[in-house]
């Protein structure tokens, strides 16, 4: 798939803001750097449309020096590219 799966640049820019809004308003639990830091994070794997080894060791590092557990950050980041998808979905099939 292509880097705006499959939208044009404006509705692929104003659905990321929208979804990573509602995304991060959802998460409970963390602080809000924390959810700067994961919007931050799924909004590259989602521009780059890859989740790799270089962006899991940047997770591991924030979690590390905030008090976070590896595994919490990267379920939030990994359900959050999943949910994207799915609202992507939506949104074509709604057009």
């Amino acid at each position: 798939m292509d880097k705006t799966y499959g939208m044009d640049v404006t509705d692929f820019r104003i659905q990321l803001m929208q979804f990573t809004s509602k995304y991060l308003d959802e998460i409970t639990g963390l602080t809000d750097g924390a959810k700067g830091m994961i919007g931050l994070m799924l909004g590259n794997i989602i521009r780059g449309n890859r989740y790799d080894e270089t962006t899991r060791i940047k997770i591991q590092m924030y979690a590390s020096e905030h008090g976070y557990s590896f595994q919490q950050l990267d379920r939030i980041i990994s359900d959050g590219f999943f949910a994207w998808r799915v609202h992507v979905e939506m949104f074509k099939n709604n057009r």
